[in-house]
């Protein structure tokens, strides 16, 4: 009988940590689950006496905004011929913004004295009256494997590229064109 009872009691406190139960058969009871992790004995943070790590400031800022009150937040007094007593500063980091840049090429066409006409040559990468250029073609090329057309990621232009307006069949010409332009033979 005690036998019996022993058997019984093994089997109501296994669970799937235990025996080979898959761990649906653990129902809402489950085990808090345990950690690894030895205590340091420290506090979570900065120690002290670490030096700490912090961007700091720049001594030559690239821009600089002036905001000076112009009147007094307890009584409404003009400030604006008021003596300045401290400068507070605080610097942001920013990448610059991605604008176009349009380069107009102009091809003259000169007659000789033998009456010829001659026109200057454009570059290589003024192909139309109007065209991309080859550093904005190079930002078209795909830095993962290209996505099938019917997807979003397929018929999307580049997120930081949508105001330029290129539409899928630039968007797949000009990496064409980048492309062959890369493409080096071994």
């Amino acid at each position: 009988m005690r036998a019996e009872m022993t058997v019984l009691l093994a089997r109501l406190s296994s669970n799937s940590r235990t025996s080979s139960k898959p761990p649906s058969s653990d129902g809402y009871s489950k085990p808090d689950p345990k950690s690894r992790r030895v205590r340091s004995g420290l506090k979570p943070g900065k120690q002290p006496g670490d030096p700490g790590h912090h961007l700091a400031q720049r001594l030559d800022p690239d821009v600089t905004v002036i905001h000076a009150p112009t009147s007094c937040r307890h009584c409404g007094d003009d400030l604006t011929d008021a003596e300045v007593t401290e400068t507070i500063t605080r610097q942001v980091f920013e990448l610059p913004s991605m604008a176009l840049r349009c380069t107009e090429h102009q091809a003259q066409r000169k007659r000789c004295s033998c009456g010829t006409l001659t026109t200057g040559e454009f570059p290589s990468d003024a192909t139309a009256p109007a065209c991309y250029g080859p550093a904005l073609l190079l930002r078209l090329l795909p830095r993962h494997p290209p996505a099938p057309a019917h997807s979003a990621r397929g018929r999307a232009a580049p997120r930081h590229l949508r105001h330029v307006g290129l539409d899928r069949g630039h968007r797949r010409h000009g990496a064409r064109r980048s492309r062959d332009a890369l493409w080096v033979p071994r």
